[in-house]
C-alpha cells in the first residue's frame, strides 16, 4: 500500500513525470507543468502547511499518486474560512489495481478545512466523491459562451483543423468538509 504525505518540493520532479505521462497539457507557460505546479501549490501566498496537496508514494518512494489543494480563504459573514480547490488527482496505471486515487481524495477531503471544490472531474472521480458524500452543483456545471461576431465564429469553426476535441463534460463537484 502506498504512504501518502504532503507534496514537498523534493517531489516536483517525480510529480511532473507522473502528471505529463498520465494528464493532457494544461500549461503553455515556458516553466512547464513543474513551474505551473511549483507556483500552484508549493509558492502559492495561500498556502497553508496544515491543508497540503499530497503524494502516494510506493515502498520504493517512487511517486505513484499525486492530488493537488489549492488553499483559498473566504469571509462569510463574521467567520474566516478556509477552502480547498482539488485538481489533478493522477495514479500511475500501474498502481491503479489499489484505491490509492480514492485515499488520496478521502485524505485530502478530512485535513479540517470548512469546504472542499473542484471545477472538474471525470467519471470515475465523480464516483468517489459520491462515496464521500460529495454532489454534482448543477447550477454551476454549465459553460455559456456569447458569440459576439457569429459569422466569424462559425467561419472559423467550419475551417478548424485541430483533432476533434472530446464533448463530455466535466461536472464541477463539492464536498463540505
Amino acid at each position: 500500500m502506498a504512504e501518502i504525505r504532503a507534496f514537498q518540493p523534493a517531489d516536483l520532479p517525480a510529480v511532473t513525470e507522473l502528471l505529463e505521462a498520465n494528464l493532457p497539457p494544461w500549461t503553455s507557460d515556458e516553466e512547464g507543468i513543474s513551474g505551473n505546479l511549483a507556483d500552484t501549490y508549493l509558492g502559492d501566498p495561500w498556502a497553508d502547511p496544515e491543508l497540503p496537496s499530497l503524494v502516494a508514494a510506493d515502498e520504493d518512494g517512487k511517486a505513484v499518486g499525486f492530488i493537488g489543494g489549492q488553499v483559498k480563504r473566504v469571509r462569510l459573514d463574521d467567520r474566516n474560512l478556509r477552502g480547498i480547490c482539488i485538481s489533478h488527482l493522477t495514479v500511475d496505471p500501474e498502481a491503479r489495481g489499489g484505491a490509492t486515487g480514492a485515499l488520496l481524495l478521502r485524505r485530502l477531503l478530512t485535513q479540517g478545512q470548512d469546504f472542499t471544490y473542484s471545477d472538474t472531474a471525470n467519471d470515475e472521480v465523480v464516483r468517489m466523491w459520491h462515496a464521500f458524500g460529495g454532489h454534482i452543483d448543477h447550477a454551476r456545471a454549465f459553460d455559456w459562451m456569447v458569440v459576439l461576431k457569429p459569422v466569424s465564429w462559425l467561419r472559423a469553426l467550419g475551417t478548424d483543423s485541430r483533432e476533434p476535441r472530446s464533448t463530455t463534460r466535466k461536472e464541477p463537484i463539492g464536498v463540505n468538509a
